[in-house]
């Protein structure tokens, strides 16, 4: 979806237009969801704070001034979140740092695609050390200036700087590595479309459904194979019912007839 086609939904949304604000949800689920995973790390945290934002867009949309800008504002919002959760906050990323390591199993040679490279480069993002990679994740996902992520994360906008140059030092180094054995990347452009493309990638449609009709008090749609089902066992409850009937009534007029 386009961004005219986006800010029309935020605009039937905040005039009370229920379908929009359903599309809306759902298609918020996804960066959303992609975001909490990656920053916190507990899946169910993360499932409660994707759950909080998108109540908040819900219930708060008509506080956005500009519909144009929902993307930027949802970022921002749930990189707020994240950072007032429970495993990030008060956490001192200094001491939780590890060296980045990251390792492929790519043959030498291998011409990667389009999305075989942006996961490649993703998962290199994931294999930086917790500050690095959070201040990436916020620079390129988050649409957060440097000092947005320093009032968030508590860092000095030196640090941050410091930390998004070496983190993509460090995939760089990982780049040129592959390409000295011969392994070609495709439509690699900069890190920050990489990261901003893969927020809507593979999202969950399943989970998005049930957790936004659930927070619009809505019922679940019945897949019609669950109907057909549902049919089949009652019809064949019904069978084995006339099948014991029509059995009772054979043997009580054997009984009957031997009687007599």
């Amino acid at each position: 979806m386009n961004q005219d086609q986006l800010t029309d939904l935020v605009i039937q949304s905040q005039s009370g237009d229920d379908v929009a604000m359903e599309q809306l949800l759902l298609l918020a689920h996804t960066p959303v969801s992609y975001l909490t995973g990656k920053i916190l790390h507990s899946s169910k945290t993360a499932q409660q704070v994707t759950r909080d934002v998108l109540e908040t867009v819900a219930s708060n949309l008509s506080s956005l001034p500009e519909a144009n800008q929902f993307e930027p504002w949802l970022c921002r919002m749930t990189a707020a979140r994240c950072m007032q959760a429970p495993p990030l906050l008060h956490r001192n990323f200094a001491e939780s740092d590890d060296p980045a390591f990251w390792s492929d199993t790519l043959s030498d040679g291998t011409v990667l695609s389009e999305e075989e490279s942006a996961d490649a480069i993703q998962s290199m993002v994931d294999s930086l050390p917790e500050s690095q990679r959070l201040c990436i994740l916020l620079l390129s996902c988050g649409e957060l200036t440097v000092p947005a992520i320093a009032q968030l994360t508590g860092f000095s906008e030196g640090i941050i700087k410091q930390n998004i140059r070496n983190g993509q030092n460090t995939i760089q180094q990982h780049l040129w590595e592959l390409d000295s054995r011969g392994i070609q990347f495709s439509g690699v452009s900069s890190l920050t479309n990489i990261l901003h493309d893969a927020m809507y990638r593979n999202g969950d449609a399943d989970a998005a459904m049930e957790m936004v009709y659930d927070i619009l008090g809505k019922k679940m749609p019945v897949d019609p194979s669950v109907w057909a089902v549902r049919l089949l066992t009652i019809a064949a409850l019904v069978l084995f019912v006339a099948v014991l009937v029509l059995g009772g009534m054979i043997v009580l007029k054997i009984v009957g007839s031997l009687a007599g």
